[in-house]
């Protein structure tokens, strides 16, 4: 599956495929051999492009602008994340095994149920996000060759490309996980009815643990995928505010050449990845509560012995006590709420800091410019 070999060598993740098809993590392979070089080889080249990025700012008696600052701070601090995989990715490989194993327990608690679980369209989504994993961050580095802030060095050429990677298929992975979980709950639920038609009291007790099971791997999830996505918003922030200052700058000066449709594309593909991350985890929230309580509240009007109102007072008392949500490392919770958030926090920092350019600009204007200054001379 493409989606897997992106994760190894992109998230630098330890996974490997057994005989019968499941997915382990396994440290002492082949794979992971080439996995660690591979970061090993970025991480140099990473180190260096710091150095590229902060050499013309380095040392005394110099003097910059802060338009001239700001790509090259921004475009140091997005290199360090290659720093961050070991934390971000290999520390929570516990957590996925956990993940995995859970899932591993909701699939026969369903099976009990329905005998398999089928999720419709599942493999079109994987195709179709790991052709998107591929495809933007190599047309993203073939317009950075035609922009100003592009570097002509061409041993930048591997960490452009993996950074870019790096954040596509973060977001494509947590997007196909969180549909995906979101399909299940779903399809359970729609299940509900008929389930219990057929079951009686035992399919809602069924129905209860499967909903359980969920929303551990929703949190598992969230544990495990929480760093990267720390790492992958904080990112997104850095990379739209300054391109929106550069921005403001090209406005200010009404230089309207092709750097300013490369910033819009950088700007349009930052909110893009920004917005997935959110509205996916809304989606998964959101799948996991409603259409279970919709269907226990349709139950509870057409069936009044006290067994069955029982087990679906239970059933919607584990559903508020649980309160599935989706967490940045148990820091904030993640929503469509948080976009307007994450948006808000950077129209001010950019409000500011275009602001104090500005004025600054202003002020050695007025100063050089001064007619008593003039007239000393």
């Amino acid at each position: 599956m493409p989606m897997l070999w992106l994760l190894r060598f992109m998230l630098m993740l330890p996974i490997s495929i057994a005989e019968d098809g499941k997915i382990r993590f396994r440290w002492w392979s082949l794979p992971v051999a080439v996995t660690f070089l591979a970061w090993l080889v970025i991480a140099v080249l990473g180190v260096f492009s710091v150095h590229v990025h902060l050499d013309p700012i380095r040392g005394d008696n110099k003097h910059f602008h802060v338009w001239d600052l700001v790509p090259q701070y921004c475009g140091a601090f997005n290199t360090c994340y290659i720093f961050c995989l070991p934390y971000t990715s290999w520390a929570a490989t516990s957590k996925a095994i956990s993940m995995l194993d859970q899932w591993q327990r909701v699939e026969d608690l369903v099976s009990v149920l329905r005998g398999s679980m089928p999720v419709p369209g599942l493999r079109r989504r994987v195709w179709f996000y790991s052709f998107l994993s591929i495809s933007m961050p190599v047309s993203m580095f073939l317009l950075t060759l035609n922009q100003k802030y592009a570097s002509d060095e061409p041993w930048m050429a591997p960490i452009t490309i993996h950074l870019f990677g790096y954040s596509m298929l973060a977001a494509c992975f947590w997007n196909l996980s969180c549909r995906g979980l979101a399909a299940v709950a779903r399809q359970q639920a729609s299940f509900l009815v008929e389930d219990f038609q057929r079951l009686g009291v035992q399919a809602l007790h069924n129905h209860r643990s499967v909903w359980l099971g969920m929303v551990r791997v929703l949190d598992l999830l969230s544990c495990c995928w929480g760093r990267v996505h720390s790492m992958l918003l904080l990112m997104s922030f850095v990379s739209f505010v300054s391109v929106c200052f550069l921005l403001i700058c090209l406005l200010v000066e009404k230089d309207f050449d092709r750097r300013f449709f490369w910033l819009m594309a950088v700007v349009c593909y930052c909110f893009s990845i920004t917005a997935s991350v959110c509205n996916s985890a809304h989606i998964a929230t959101d799948a996991m509560r409603r259409p279970t309580m919709k269907q226990l509240l349709q139950l509870s009007l057409t069936h009044r012995d006290k067994a069955t109102l029982t087990e679906i007072w239970r059933f919607l008392y584990d559903i508020n006590i649980s309160s599935p949500k989706v967490t940045i490392t148990g820091l904030a919770i993640l929503s469509r709420t948080s976009i307007i958030s994450f948006f808000t926090l950077a129209n001010t920092y950019i409000f500011v800091v275009s602001q104090f350019a500005i004025s600054v600009e202003n002020t050695e204007s007025n100063f050089s410019e001064d007619p008593f200054l003039l007239d000393d001379y």
